[in-house]
């Protein structure tokens, strides 16, 4: 038979040494990874970083940490 996984938000696991850990789906940590990537690289792009604002123009293009901004 086939088996039905339900997605949920995030997952309590019991760690053997009795105590739970919240999990989360690793979707969701790439995704909030990718945006706090964005944000400190526009944090230094601001500041004047010539690597940064190319790694920004780059991310807009893309949509890579942000949604797809080609204008910007």
């Amino acid at each position: 038979g086939k088996v039905k996984i339900a997605a949920s938000k995030s997952v309590n696991v019991k760690m053997q040494s009795g105590e739970e850990q919240k999990r989360s789906p690793l979707k969701e940590v790439i995704t909030d990874c990718t945006k706090r990537w964005f944000q400190e690289s526009l944090k230094e792009a601001k500041s004047g970083d010539i690597g940064m604002q190319i790694l920004v123009g780059q991310m807009y293009c893309s949509g890579y940490g942000i949604p797809p901004d080609i204008k910007k």
